[in-house]
């Protein structure tokens, strides 16, 4: 038999290659797209946890208890670091430090005495400006208490009347809690090397040397962290940060770390009394929305993909049927029965779709490294790794052009005069119409565009949608709708096809060429041979239309984000001076001329409840802040803000025109 198969497939060799490349493109482009898809997702967390939001992976875990609790709290820290990451390596990095003292000299101004405390920093996180080192706490048995040594931040020297000293320098610290005063000798003075590195989370001062509240606080004074366990300072806290290395992360993982952080951290503080603080469950959470917003959009490209490359190949497999209807005629005149007549047509099919389940895993992974190097992957240099799943999904690609080049066969009957009449209709596509199977394609996809337009977000989504664990999914209405609405306006278009011929046929029939008048005279007494180049030709411009409708939407979303994220400019937030004092302070400094004062908090209302409180200038936001016309429902962004600003009658003068 495989002999006679490829015979057949010699003696129409040009549309047998027509069939096995349509094969072939259809199955490696699919296959790329899906090893794609769960490559740059996974890439694409992995790259998002390891770049600028590393700090945020970190868990904070402190201590309240003395040094002599140390070994129990490390056993507790690295049995919580095992049950949330389990196989990722983890950094532990441990600080501790003393409660505050009072810094020498009178409080300036009125206000409270200003406050340092000690602490074991890091070498390796400071950088040593004069000086030397503190030394470790080692004095032999008998011999005087040497004073402690410590380090000063640079900030903190005129504070503490060393500008342009000597070092060493003694400086005399008053126990606010009624003990004897702590004299420290000044050996060096130290800066942060990296101040916005995620191990100053171990820092109450955050690495910034200075904190302005109701009072203000220098240092901390760097010390050896034998001053801890040997030299008697009392250690009021202590804290250790765990820095995992997700450079390896998969995605399983990473919904494990996120849903083991919050009952671990409740367990520590049950059996160890120990305090974590993280943000790494809400990191995770909005890069799994992300993360689920490309898989979608991926998802409702790729059956775009698998329609367009199942209407190529039904058009490629209706001409290869056609040619071979003489043979059938006599293959059945001869007694070859209905069931040896699909056997031949499969096995002509599985030689032609085999070379493309072994050659699309083989294609798949250099088409995704070029697409790699251009475009935004490009930029961001992110490599998508190979997977095992190219192979599976390849051999169902395989499957699925082998069922679809056998159906139209199938269909056709077993009969001379059933394959002689079916030649002469549209195959699959009329019948479809005829039957009023577009009809219920277009009443289907008006439902689901229906549906999407009464969801109000991401959060629309059903809970049967989601994972298992609830939250979001992947909603299969809106990512069907977009193919749906494609389908039922390719079909429409099928419907009307014969009527538009015969309007062209007549618009030809009166110019006086005889080619355009004999091809509408075909067209129009015919029309069932164009609809196959017509459904082709309309389904590649519709998903190209909808594709580049799909890059508009995401820039303006991307756009929008960003403008609301910092409302068209620089945020400025974190600073420790009171909320309602902060715009004056940064408006007088150079360049801000178009600051926004801006104060958002949760307000408690009578009934339990929390509401958000907005105030800000409304006399400039109507200048600065950026608001789609679509949502300022066709007014100014001056007119929108204008009921909130008071007129200038009754602002005071030198009073800012505010309202909440």
């Amino acid at each position: 038999m495989l002999g006679f198969v490829v015979r057949r497939l010699r003696g129409r060799w040009p549309l047998a290659v027509a069939v096995l490349l349509t094969v072939l493109i259809a199955a490696t482009a699919l296959t790329a797209l899906t090893a794609f898809t769960r490559g740059v997702g996974q890439e694409g967390l992995r790259h998002a946890l390891t770049g600028p939001e590393r700090p945020r992976t970190t868990v904070l875990v402190t201590s309240g208890r003395a040094a002599s609790s140390r070994a129990e709290d490390d056993r507790a820290v690295r049995a919580y670091s095992d049950e949330v990451f389990g196989r990722l390596p983890v950094t532990s990095e441990s600080v501790a430090r003393s409660r505050s003292y009072g810094l020498p000299g009178p409080a300036a101004g009125g206000r409270d005495a200003d406050l340092t405390l000690l602490a074991a920093l890091g070498r390796e996180h400071v950088r040593l400006l004069a000086g030397d080192w503190p030394r470790p706490v080692a004095a032999p048995a008998g011999a005087p208490a040497q004073p402690l040594q410590a380090a000063v931040p640079r900030t903190a020297l005129a504070r503490l009347g060393l500008a342009g000293a000597a070092l060493p320098a003694p400086v005399r610290l008053d126990d606010r809690f009624g003990g004897p005063p702590l004299t420290v000798l000044i050996t060096g003075v130290y800066q942060a090397a990296d101040p916005d590195s995620g191990y100053w989370r171990l820092d109450p001062l955050g690495g910034r040397e200075i904190q302005v509240g109701s009072f203000t606080t220098y240092g901390p004074l760097m010390v050896d962290d034998t001053a801890f366990t040997a030299g008697g300072i009392q250690q009021n806290y202590r804290g250790t940060l765990l820095s995992p290395d997700l450079a390896t992360v998969t995605t399983a993982e990473a919904r494990g770390v996120r849903a083991a952080a919050d009952p671990a951290g409740l367990a520590l503080k049950r059996t160890a009394s120990l305090q974590t603080a993280t943000e790494l469950p809400e990191l995770l959470a909005q890069l799994d929305s992300a993360l689920l917003v490309a898989r979608s959009t991926l998802l409702v490209g790729a059956l775009q993909l698998a329609v367009l490359s199942a209407a190529a190949l039904l058009l490629v497999a209706h001409l290869m049927t056609a040619r071979q209807e003489p043979e059938r005629v006599l293959l059945t005149a001869r007694g070859a029965s209905r069931r040896r007549l699909g056997v031949l047509s499969a096995a002509e099919s599985l030689l032609l779709a085999l070379p493309a389940a072994v050659l699309a895993p083989l294609l798949a992974p250099p088409l995704l490294r070029l697409l790699g190097r251009f475009g935004p992957l490009g930029r961001v240099h992110l490599e998508i790794p190979d997977t095992w799943l190219v192979w599976p999904v390849a051999a169902g690609c395989a499957l699925a052009c082998v069922l679809l080049t056998t159906l139209p066969s199938a269909l056709r009957g077993a009969s001379a005069a059933v394959l002689r009449r079916a030649g002469r209709r549209q195959a699959l596509v009329t019948g479809a119409a005829r039957s009023g199977l577009d009809l219920a394609v277009v009443v289907l996809a008006v439902l689901c565009y229906q549906q999407l337009s009464q969801y109000g977000g991401a959060d629309a989504a059903g809970p049967g949608t989601g994972p298992a664990g609830g939250g979001l999914g992947v909603d299969p209405v809106l990512v069907a709708a977009p193919v749906l609405a494609l389908c039922a306006g390719t079909l429409l278009v099928l419907r009307l096809l014969p009527f538009a011929a015969r309007a062209g046929g007549r618009l030809a029939a009166r110019g006086r060429s005889l080619a355009p008048a004999l091809f509408g005279w075909q067209l129009a007494r015919r029309p069932g041979r164009a609809t196959g180049p017509v459904l082709l030709l309309v389904l590649a411009v519709s998903s190209g239309v909808l594709a580049l409708g799909q890059h508009a939407a995401w820039t303006a979303s991307q756009r929008d984000q960003a403008e609301f994220a910092t409302a068209g400019g620089l945020r400025i937030s974190g600073s420790s001076m009171s909320p309602m004092g902060q715009g004056g302070r940064y408006g007088a400094l150079p360049g801000a001329d178009r600051l926004i004062p801006v104060v958002r908090q949760e307000q408690p209302l009578p009934g339990g409840g929390t509401a958000a409180l907005l105030a800000l200038d409304a006399a400039k936001a109507g200048e600065g802040v950026p608001l789609r016309a679509d949502l300022r429902g066709g007014c100014g962004v001056r007119e929108l803000f204008a009921p909130l600003a008071p007129p200038p009658s009754a602002t005071p003068a030198g009073a800012p025109a505010a309202q909440a």
